[in-house]
């Protein structure tokens, strides 16, 4: 057979191999999901959202509750929001192993610098059952 024929014959494949990894992944990250990671926000309570006085970074603290019938650790993404509504920092904590119904405390410093006045909102929550949980 000529190369020329090859050619898109060989296309074919990688194409089709590319498909049924793509395939695989999403399936991978589909069953991930499934086995106790949950995007919840609300069970994350913020009781403390600070400005650096200096300028410096922005702190917040607060407590995640469990509410899964699994011991569960949490890891927590926060943004750090100017008056204006703009995001200017944003930082992450992760609580460790929870049992159910219990609570935890977590404290995050942003990232970046920041001046004034601010407010915090829980980007991110993110719960994974222990194993054998």
């Amino acid at each position: 057979m000529p190369a020329e024929e090859k050619a898109p014959e060989q296309k074919e494949k990688a194409v089709s191999r590319s498909i049924r990894l793509l395939s695989a992944a999403v399936l991978a990250a589909t069953l991930v999901v499934g086995c106790g990671t949950s995007k919840n926000t609300q069970d994350a309570s913020i009781q403390g959202c600070n400005a650096d006085p200096g300028g410096g970074k922005p702190t917040a603290n607060g407590i995640v509750v469990n509410t899964s019938s699994k011991s569960s650790s949490f890891f927590i993404r926060l943004g750090f929001y100017d008056q204006a509504g703009n995001r200017i920092s944003e930082g992450a904590d992760t609580v460790g192993s929870i049992d159910p119904g219990g609570t935890g405390p977590w404290s995050i410093t942003g990232a970046a610098d920041a001046n004034g006045p601010l407010t915090c909102e829980v980007m991110t929550l993110r719960r994974t059952a222990a194993p054998g949980g």
